[in-house]
C-alpha cells in the first residue's frame, strides 16, 4: 500500500494492488477489496 500511495494513487484503485499473498485466507474474495482501502484510508493519514 504504501508504494501505492507514493505512486499518487487513490482509495479507488487501492483493491487492484497486489493481494495474492493472501489468497489462502478465509473470506479473501469477499474481504480483500474492502480491507485495502481500509489501509489506505489509515496510511494516508501518516504522510
Amino acid at each position: 500500500m504504501r508504494a501505492h500511495l507514493d505512486a499518487g494513487g487513490d482509495m479507488i484503485d487501492a483493491p487492484k494492488i497486489d493481494q495474492s499473498a493472501f489468497t489462502d485466507l478465509a473470506q479473501f474474495d469477499v474481504l480483500a477489496g474492502r480491507n485495502a482501502q481500509q489501509a489506505f484510508s489509515e496510511m494516508e493519514w501518516e504522510e
